[in-house]
Parts: structure tokens; sequence; C-alpha cells
């Protein structure tokens, strides 16, 4: 009778994680352009129910997680006849995915294929890391071992090395065709899958594996390139600029760019009068790029007595890679009314008056990666170090990415998602050093926003995740929330600061609360803080807390079950 039951209940759970994860519909994903290069991989993996939509999105730019692409690996290897279909099961294949969890019956199946964890047993700390992105190497082994295909000789990419463990996987990737790697002739093997790229090797290892050719795209790409064009289209074109050309030669650039071009900054530095306003469009598949040519900050852009760079008026499909910004009237680089702009490996410093230093607002599918960002502007007829602007300020933007950037050097908060912000990534930064006489924490989650650039939104900051962070050496507390809802907080680091160390405050959103937010797994050493706990609630409501699996140097606060109170 009992193993009836648990038979039954465990089929129902598996039902339900089926339902929650089955697709809305085939093609019905609103961010992938009927031009995309990746389109007809998606729309393959789509009709399969291997792949679903989120909001009516693919979000085809986003790294994907481990999790993600367990299901997707599990999914297909079924789809093809390598796997059997899943079977839910009540032993735990790694210590940090429950059996509850949707991906536990997909991490499973990996483990029976060979994919380890980090650690010999689950005493000792073996985790899967679920919700870390996968890297292009790492994603290449775990389908190998789904798909019982082989690592075979050494890779000849100039970025992998002959003896690197994932050398093979590489080359036979290579050589079946399921890569090609980058227009540079590089692979990048430490950089994170998009599930863009995801849906292309997927479909292509299915097609070796089944009956069927893989898919046949119009146009053609580069397999793991989204910068690629299409043969259809017109050639990628390579500007070429150098200080010596002067101010003008650099803005006619931008306002003749076309899909797919890429303006290379030549070394030296190139002084503005004015700002640099950029309200060009590329598409998914053709990007338009402003590169440092001669390698990271070795093109600068300085001097404009307004605002620096300026990207807005639906501007889209935009990067700014490798610049150094620095040095402006107003904020440093101002994204505005714009939608899938990447800043990365960007370091911008020195805003002026009542300026940020990278602003974003009125936009979705922003990422800022791997850059530096150091002394926002003061705010004007305001003593004190508490009147100074932002490093990074987000305001009202959806679906995007702070990933790997280093903030440092500010006055008051370091930065912020805020203004009815939702679906934001904020993971591996490091936040340190902020000024003494601040009067906020070091980063927020919501804010206090006018409301009429609220919109309507009940709360600042929506479904948001902080993970993975390094906040230390901050003058008055670390992470403030305010007004914030369905708000995951794990694994950071919590080093060396002073004040609350989580801190609940009132925003300016129509809820007047913050709800539903988990404080898991985070580790807290070296602080000052007079409080019996990691979070304090200071005049505002809080529901839905969830504070578990915490550690660190002072047991008393990291074993509290709630927050203090004023």
């Amino acid at each position: 009778m009992l193993k009836s039951k648990i038979s039954s209940a465990l089929t129902s759970i598996l039902s339900i994680i089926l339902l929650l994860h089955s697709p809305l519909s085939a093609h019905a994903f609103l961010d992938v352009s009927a031009d995309a290069w990746f389109k007809v991989y998606v729309d393959e993996l789509s009709a399969q129910g291997i792949v679903s939509a989120q909001n009516s999105n693919f979000y085809p730019n986003r790294p994907i997680t481990r999790a993600e692409l367990a299901k997707v690996a599990v999914t297909s290897g079924q789809q093809v006849g390598l796997l059997a279909s899943p079977m839910l099961s009540q032993e735990q294949a790694f210590c940090d995915v429950a059996v509850n969890n949707w991906a536990h019956i997909y991490v499973t199946v990996l483990k029976g294929k060979g994919v380890t964890g980090a650690n010999a047993s689950c005493a000792a700390g073996k985790n899967f890391m679920p919700n870390q992105f996968v890297t292009r190497a790492e994603a290449l082994k775990i389908l190998f071992l789904v798909y019982n295909m082989q690592a075979q000789g050494r890779s000849t990419f100039p970025d992998v090395e002959s003896s690197a463990w994932y050398s093979g996987y590489i080359n036979a990737a290579t050589s079946m065709g399921i890569v090609r790697g980058y227009a540079d002739g590089t692979f990048k093997p430490n950089g994170f899958l998009t599930r863009a790229e995801m849906a292309k090797i997927i479909s292509v290892m299915m097609g070796l594996i089944g009956e069927r050719p893989a898919p046949t795209p119009t146009p053609s790409p580069s397999p793991t390139s989204t910068a690629t064009p299409s043969p259809t289209a017109r050639s990628t074109r390579q500007i070429n600029i150098t200080p010596a050309q002067g101010e003008q030669a650099l803005r006619d650039a931008i306002n003749n760019a076309e899909p797919g071009d890429e303006i290379l900054l030549a070394a030296g530095t190139y002084r503005l009068s004015r700002q640099l306003w950029i309200d060009k469009q590329g598409t998914a598949s053709q990007p338009i790029i402003i590169r440092s040519k001669d390698g990271d900050f070795a093109a600068k852009i300085t001097g404009s007595p307004e605002e620096g760079i300026n990207i807005g008026d639906g501007a889209a499909y935009l990067t700014l890679d490798g610049l150094e910004v620095y040095g402006m009237g107003d904020n440093v680089i101002h994204i505005q009314n714009a939608h899938h702009i990447t800043v990365q490996n960007v370091r911008a410093h020195d805003a002026g008056s009542d300026g940020d230093v990278v602003k974003v607002n009125q936009a979705h599918h922003i990422s800022i990666l791997r850059s530096e960002f150091s002394r926002p502007g003061a705010r004007p007829g305001c003593p004190g170090e508490n009147c100074w602007q932002e490093a990074l300020d987000f305001v009202d933007t959806d679906d995007s990415i702070i990933h790997d950037n280093i903030l440092s050097d500010f006055g008051n908060l370091a930065g912020y998602v805020k203004g009815g912000s939702t679906n934001v990534i904020i993971e591996k930064n490091i936040i340190q050093n902020q000024r003494a006489g601040a009067g906020d924490p070091a980063w927020g989650i919501g804010g206090w926003t006018d409301s009429e650039l609220l919109r309507g939104k009940q709360y600042e900051a929506n479904n948001i995740t902080f993970r993975n962070n390094i906040l230390r050496n901050n003058t008055y507390g670390a992470l403030g929330i305010y007004d914030a809802t369905n708000v995951t907080i794990s694994n950071n680091q919590f080093i060396n600061n002073h004040g609350t160390l989580i801190e609940f405050r009132a925003g300016n959103a129509p809820a007047e609360k913050s709800s539903n937010i988990t404080i898991e797994g985070n580790t807290f050493n070296g602080n000052q803080t007079d409080d019996t706990s990691i979070c304090h609630i200071s005049s505002h409501e809080l529901t839905g807390l969830t504070l578990r699996n915490n550690r660190g140097d002072n047991t008393a606060i990291v074993a509290a079950t709630s927050c203090t109170e004023d």
C-alpha cells in the first residue's frame, strides 16, 4: 500500500514538472526575429518540446545555466532514442539539487551518464551548481556524455591548449561540424554558452544521431558566433578609426553604421565636444559593434561637457567592447529607450556633476559584462559623501544581466535596480570600497522612484536574482531591499562590511512592502554589525521571508531565523 502511494505521488509530481516546463507553442518567441541565424534551430527544438517560451521570449543571448542545459540535454537525448524517459528518484544525486527541485530528474540522469560534482561525496559537499552558467567547454563534455560521443585528438584553436581537459571534446565537435568557433579564429572555451548557441549545437547533434539531417538554415551562420552575417545579407564591414582622424570621423562611422558593422577604434584618446549620440539598430544576427581595436582600454573616449555616450531612441543590438570612457560633464554612459544593448570589457569612471557612471532607464535586454565602474558624480549643493550618484543605475529595465563587474570607489550606493525593473540577474560582481559618510547600503534591490515613472507597477523590483557576488569593505551596510518582490539572494560573500548587512527599507511603490524574499547559502565574515541577525527591517513591512543555510564567523547572526526590527 505504502509503495503504491509513493509511486502515485511521484507520478503526480513528474506530471506537474513536465507541465510547468512544457512549451507554450512552437515559434512563439517574440525575441527571435525572422532573420535571426538561430531561428531555425530554436523553432526545431520548440516544435519537439525541448525548449519553451518564458514570457513569450527565448532570450537567445542569455547564458544558459547548468540546470537548463541538463533539461535540454536529457530531453533531446530522449527524442533521438539515446535515453529512456527520466524517472523520479528519491535519492539525491547532488547536494545542491533537492529531490523536489524541478531539475532533479534531469541532473540524476546526467550523474548516471558520468557527470560528476565538485567533490567525491555528498558529505564532502558534492555540488552540481545548477544555477551557474555553463561554459562552452563544460557544455560540450556534458553533451558528449549524454550522446555517447568520444573526445578525439587535440584542438588547434589558438586559445585552447592541447593539454587542456576539453581539447579533445572541442576537436571532435569541430570535426563533426557541431561547432566552428568565432570569426576571429578563437573558440573561447571558458566563455558562457548562450541559449542561441545551445539551440544550434543540440540540433546538429540530434541530426548526427537521428535519421533526419540537421535543419538547413537560411541564412547560414557561424555555428557559435552570434555576430556572423547571413549569405543573403551584405558582407560585414570593419571600419577603422584613429584619433588622428578627429571626432567627426568617429561620429560619421557611427551615424552611417549598418547591421553587422564593426567599428574598430585604434589606441589613443578620442575627445568629444558634445555627447556621442547613438540611435542605430543592428539585428540579432548582425549587431553593430564599437570595439577597442588594440586591446581593452586602449581606445579612450572623454571630454564631453554633457553626457558621454548616449544610446537611445530605439537603439538595438549594439555592443560597446573594450573601451575606456571617462571624464564627462554628466552621465558617462546613458542607455535609454533601447534594447539588446551590451556593454562589455569596458572601464567607465569619473562622471560629471549629478551624473551616474552608467545610467539605464526604460530599456530591456541589457547586458553589463566584465567591466569596471567607479567614481560617480556628486549631487550639486549637497555636502557630504552621501550626496553622490551611482556607479550603475537601472531604472525600469527588464530581462537584463549584470555579470562579472567591479564597482568601487563610490560615495553612496554603487548601484541598484528599481523603478519596476523585472527579471534582472546580478551575479559574480565585486562591490567594494564604499566611501566614508555614506547613508545607504552599497547595493540596492528596489529603491525610491517617482510614482509617475513606476507606471502603475506595484513593486520597485520584481523577480531579481542576486547571487555569487562579493560585497566587501563597505561603510554603511552591504545590501538594501526597497519594496521588492520575488528576490533570491544566494551564495554571496559579505566581507568586512560595517553596519546592517541586509536591510529592508521603504521604497515608493504602491505595494509599500517587500515580499517573497529568499536569503540562502551566503557567507558572512569579518563584518561589524550591532544587529543580532544578518538582516534588519527598518520602518518597512516584509512578508514571505526564507532564511536558510547561511554561514560565517559570527554564528549568532547566521543562525537567526528572522530579521531584527526597529
